[in-house]
């Protein structure tokens, strides 16, 4: 085990400063740790009008954890990505998980799609009428 992580510190060693920027973020978009994957979503949001980094946060809102899909709808909200409207907008239809949904509602808000905004109504009338039962 330790013999490869030397092995990818010695390839990551030998790449130019922006290519190894970017092994390092897709090694933390995929690592095992959730943590992880969260902490690189949040870092990508500050590459604003970058398709690869726009990419790599929209396969975190298929991740198997509802933190790192959160993450990758607020990154794609924070780096302005209108290109993942679409993304977005399914991944509203399929996401299970409120705090999610909560997610890329905000985000949609941000890159000006109306349906971030039905959401949110929705979301607000549904625990409106939890609260009056």
């Amino acid at each position: 085990m330790a013999g490869v992580f030397l092995l990818f510190l010695g390839r990551i060693a030998a790449q130019a400063p922006v290519d190894r920027a970017w092994t390092i973020l897709q090694a933390g978009a995929t690592n095992r740790s959730s943590e992880q994957r969260i902490a690189t979503m949040r870092v990508l949001q500050r590459i604003p009008g970058d398709a690869k980094a726009a990419s790599l946060s929209e396969s975190g809102l298929e991740d198997e954890d509802s933190g790192v899909r959160g993450a990758a709808a607020l990154s794609l909200g924070g780096m302005k990505s209108r290109s993942s409207i679409p993304k977005l907008a399914a991944a509203l239809k399929q996401e299970k998980d409120g705090n999610v949904v909560m997610a890329i509602a905000k985000s949609l808000i941000q890159l000006g799609d109306a349906r971030g905004t039905r959401s949110t109504m929705r979301s607000l009338r549904a625990n409106a009428s939890l609260a009056q039962a």
